[in-house]
């Protein structure tokens, strides 16, 4: 299986998957050829996700998992509704 680069090759190798899922004659039970290619190409999609999407802006579960389990943890300020009004 070819390493996926570019968006619009991994858009491509989703919807060939969702056109075999969707067949009504589903080839992904009966043939174990495509079978293998369907995991290959799946396998192919997730690593390109991975480079693509690792080091975005956005933080990591884990990342944010910690930063909610700090903050949990610190005691608030009391809050004094006389300010409010």
């Amino acid at each position: 299986m070819k390493k996926i680069d570019t968006y619009e090759q991994k858009e491509k190798a989703l919807n060939w998957m969702v056109e075999m899922a969707e067949h009504p004659l589903k080839p992904l039970e009966k043939d174990e050829r495509t079978k293998n290619i369907y995991e290959r190409t799946s396998a192919a999609v997730q690593e390109y996700n991975e480079r693509q999407y690792k080091p975005s802006e956005y933080p990591q579960q884990d990342e944010v998992v910690d930063k909610v389990v700090e903050n949990i943890e610190e005691k608030p300020d009391a809050v004094n509704l006389d300010e409010w009004f």
